[in-house]
């Protein structure tokens, strides 16, 4: 994905009339003086790190003379360029970089220049333009086509080495600067990658031009204005050839590369830096502008200009591809269009249908199995989204999520509101004391179940498997056999459940809406992913002339099998709406005010809300609601918990005016059929935990046994709000047991509660919001003297 490493290292303009500003750049705030006496601090070693990296560290005004660029503890562009920039986020990342690029697997590397190469050993009679029209190119790798006819001699065997080498270089020293390596760790790590450039080139000059043509080619090939400093950046630099330069600064010029294996490339100077295109290379990067910069924004001149080359060019594929998407080319990732093409075309059938059916959660690379990422992206995303760390664990996944996913929970909530036609969701909810999310996935089935009928959302479900089979392929814990071999079965029934691609995509919007429903949204969040989502699938399904047809990437004609649909209904793009009652739009609006801690919603909107919690109040989930809205208001006058230090008659007051509230809405819980209730219930759980936790702080120990009574301890094992509790609730029950003699259950009531403790500290509870100090001292010691 060229343009996505283009993104990666992008640097505005100012940055690039910058970068070829040598040592003594007057930007930089440090003295002459003072920058000398840096450099002359410095090893050999040092020196050659901090020189090769001077045209990146010149144009972001980071020091050239020290190996740590942020000298003196700071460190936020450092780490501002790895984390957002390169995406690195750990020493690891930076070792793997290097060794991507030391293996020829970076896909920076000499930018795709080894393919203009080939194909022009090729075709070494050919036209830019047959050459493009044979291979299917995109527009990006025509230019690089020109950009290497007309500056090969330049550019030489080592092509943008010095641009790439220097680039990563510049990584490492950041490394330094945000704590990743020490200084002698980044030269061991940076010495073969220097030595590579030191007996690359002739000299500073030697290098410093080749850096700034690889810099120009970047330019072009990514659609910039290279116009904008083309006049004057030669200037620059050319001025720093003088050798009158004063004793007290610190000059590249008089700099000696040792040169020793340049194997006869020609020796470039300051005057080899011009580059003026040919007309016919000028057209190709005029194209590739228009990507980037929109046509409707140029001068009339200009556009006119570029219209003309588009119907000269139209036979060339990535042209044709331009007249028949127009401007949105470059919105539908169109760099990789025609590269869409080729790969598909080489796919085996198995191979195509796991890449279609895995293409609607993908922004890109809907032709390969695997999803794009470098191993360590591919694992990081599977540790940090998915917690899977081995291949056990991912194969583990898959198999929970065929089998207890959404298609499952869809399929319970169909079951809850069928069982009985009469039942209306509020009933349900009533009695099952379901907390507002479950509700409002209530009110989703409810009002899609006729649209989406018994293949309900394995669109949805077994696509995300794909997915991750993909991320397997990426993180390299399954080979592209394995994940075929695995996807076999989810593959099937999709493709014999749906009518067209269009049907299928269409059953997975609907099937991520109702995966947010988790979340909280209301009806325009539904509105906004149903958008996205529905542009990123119709990006594959252009209808394509039937001229056309073989040179641009569409799923528009995919056929389905469809053997075992039984009539469900076909769904076509104008069926993706989902535009909830009013009642669903109430509880989306109660979950998402809750969650947005109260502050982007209107008086208005607020009292709507309470209006329609008073109206509900025989469902838990409004009751609970009320009450925690109830004692937010009467806390309004405390900024937090804190505060009962400094007041803790008004704290008492405030929490038995809580409890009174807490105890009103408890009347509702108690109707309900406990054993009817799983403990896992979230608004069933909630309830009883706040309640317990604003009887302790009344001071109401009866009341907050009682609370958690209603708990069950070991199914809340993980649930961070609980264990405080029980702490509290156990070591009450061993006082009670010591002061009764009975030491025996005292001594495994504390175990109970010092365990309860531990866990506050591993799930790293707020232990500001209880008064626990002493616990673990008193615990301990109630152990230790009646074992």
């Amino acid at each position: 994905m060229f343009v996505y490493y283009c993104k990666i290292i992008y640097m505005k303009r100012i940055a690039v009339v910058c970068i070829f500003l040598c040592f003594c750049i007057s930007l930089f705030a440090k003295s002459s003086n003072q920058m000398l006496k840096e450099w002359n601090a410095l090893s050999e070693d040092e020196k050659w790190l901090c020189l090769l990296t001077e045209p990146f560290f010149c144009a972001k005004g980071m020091s050239l003379t020290t190996v740590n660029p942020e000298p003196g503890g700071g460190k936020k562009q450092s780490k501002d360029f790895l984390e957002k920039d390169w995406k690195l986020h750990s020493k690891k990342d930076i070792l793997n970089l290097i060794e991507r690029y030391e293996n020829g697997k970076w896909s920076g590397k000499n930018w795709g220049l080894e393919y203009a190469i080939d194909s022009f050993k090729k075709y070494p009679e050919a036209s830019i333009d047959k050459i493009a029209t044979t291979e299917c190119m995109e527009i990006y790798q025509v230019v690089n086509l020109c950009f290497y006819a007309e500056n090969k001699e330049k550019l030489g065997s080592h092509l943008t080495l010095a641009l790439d080498a220097g680039r990563i270089l510049s990584v490492i020293r950041w490394g330094v600067a945000v704590g990743w390596f020490t200084e002698s760790e980044a030269v061991s790590v940076a010495k073969p990658l220097m030595t590579q450039l030191l007996n690359a080139y002739d000299s500073w000059e030697d290098y410093a031009v080749h850096f700034a043509i690889g810099w120009h080619f970047y330019a072009y090939t990514c659609g910039y204005y290279p116009s904008s400093y083309k006049e004057d950046i030669w200037k620059l630099a050319k001025k720093y050839s003088s050798s009158d330069i004063p004793d007290d600064h610190v000059v590249s010029h008089n700099i000696k590369f040792p040169a020793k294996n340049r194997n006869n490339n020609l020796k470039l100077t300051y005057a080899d830096a011009e580059y003026t295109p040919s007309e016919e290379a000028e057209k190709w990067y005029l194209l590739r502008r228009a990507l980037r910069y929109s046509p409707g924004t140029w001068a009339y001149s200009e556009s006119s200009k570029y219209y003309d080359i588009v119907a000269e060019k139209e036979n060339v594929p990535a042209v044709a591809l331009l007249k028949v998407l127009g401007r949105d080319y470059s919105n539908n990732n169109a760099y990789s269009m025609l590269k869409k093409l080729k790969e598909w075309n080489s796919l085996s059938e198995y191979e195509k249908w796991f890449c279609l059916l895995a293409a609607p959660m993908r922004e890109d690379g809907v032709t390969a199995l695997n999803l794009g990422f470098d191993v360590s992206a591919g694992t990081r995303i599977l540790e940090n989204s998915f917690k899977v760390f081995s291949r056990e664990e991912l194969l583990n996944l898959i198999e929970e999520y065929r089998t207890n996913a959404f298609v499952a929970l869809y399929d319970e909530l169909k079951k809850k509101l069928n069982q009985n036609p009469k039942t209306t969701i509020d009933q349900i909810a009533a009695k099952e004391c379901l907390a507002d999310h479950w509700i409002t996935k209530l009110y989703f089935v409810s009002e899609t179940q006729d649209i989406l009928d018994e293949n309900g959302l394995i669109a949805y479900d077994y696509c995300f498997i794909l997915n991750v089979l993909g991320l397997g392929v990426s993180s390299g814990w399954l080979s592209e056999k394995e994940a075929l071999s695995l996807a076999e079965p989810f593959i099937n029934e999709l493709i014999n459940a749906y009518d067209s691609w269009e049907d299928y995509a269409v059953h997975f919007v609907l099937g991520k809406v109702f995966s947010e429903m988790a979340s909280p949204v209301d009806a325009d969040d539904c509105k906004s992913t149903l958008s996205t989502y529905l542009k990123r699938v119709k990006k594959y399904d252009l209808e394509i002339p039937e001229d056309k047809k073989g040179k641009i990437f569409t799923l528009h004609d995919i056929k389905f099998p469809g053997k075992n649909r039984n009539s469900n209904r076909i769904l076509t793009y104008e069926d993706a709406v989902y535009n909830p009652s009013e009642n669903a739009k109430n509880w989306m609006f109660i979950r998402k005010y809750i969650s947005d801690k109260y502050k982007t919603y209107s008086w208005y909107d607020y009292n709507n809300m309470l209006e329609f919690l008073k109206k509900n109040k025989r469902i838990p989930a409004a009751v609970y609601t009320r009450a925690i809205l109830q004692s937010n208001e009467l806390m309004s006058d405390f900024d937090d918990f804190a505060e009962k230090k400094k007041n803790i008659k008004a704290y008492m007051t405030l929490f038995k005016k809580y409890l009174k509230i807490w105890d009103e809405a408890n009347s509702i819980f108690e109707k309900i059929k406990t054993e009817s209730i799983d403990l896992k219930n979230s608004c069933y759980n909630d309830f009883y935990e706040m309640y317990g936790f604003v009887a302790y702080n009344a001071k109401d120990i009866k009341k907050m046994n009682f609370a958690i009574s209603f708990l069950n301890e070991d199914e809340l094992s993980e649930d961070a709000d609980a264990q405080p509790l029980y702490c509290i609730y156990y070591t009450y029950k061993a006082r009670d047991y010591v002061s009764s003699g009975n030491y025996t259950n005292a001594v495994k009531t504390a175990e109970k509660a010092l365990t309860c403790l531990e866990r506050c500290i591993l799930l790293e509870v707020d232990f500001s919001l209880y008064d626990l100090d002493g616990y673990e001292e008193e615990l301990k010691k109630m152990i230790e003297d009646y074992k």
